[in-house]
């Protein structure tokens, strides 16, 4: 079965709009895709669901700090349960005046390279992390 990339003002079925063939009706320099191969999860990727999201990130929130969606992706979860020597620290001093190391967000890449793919399975993390936090009420929110 070949799978076509959706565009722009066709329809799932290439069909259904008054029988015009969906490539004639989009012009070759008004292609603009929806996705693509390279934004999809391989089939039966389980690698989000094999670990939790790491006592050092969830801390991060408690701690009130902004945790990025990229160190929760499948991927990076990963690599800090098998490799964590790779994790970068940074001291801190709160405003109790202890200090305390905690990841450096700075250190890894933007939110915005992330594939509608990763960013949609690094949410799922973020809210599996905000319930080990705060209460169920807020978290249903």
């Amino acid at each position: 079965m070949k799978v076509r990339p959706l565009l722009f003002g066709g329809s799932p079925g290439g069909g259904g709009d008054g029988g015009e063939n969906l490539e004639a009706s989009v012009g070759p320099g008004d292609r603009k895709l929806l996705w693509t191969s390279d934004m999809e999860r391989p089939a039966g990727s389980m690698r989000g669901k094999r670990y939790e999201v790491p006592a050092c990130l969830v801390d991060l929130l408690a701690s009130r700090i902004h945790l990025p969606l990229t160190l929760l992706t499948p991927a990076v979860i990963e690599d800090f349960h098998t490799n964590p020597a790779i994790i970068k620290w940074v001291k801190i001093t709160g405003a109790d005046g202890k200090t305390r190391s905690v990841v450096d967000v700075g250190k890894y890449p933007r939110e915005t390279t992330l594939s509608p793919g990763q960013f949609h399975e690094a949410w799922d993390n973020l809210l599996s992390a905000y319930a080990q936090v705060w209460p169920e009420d807020i978290v249903a929110r």
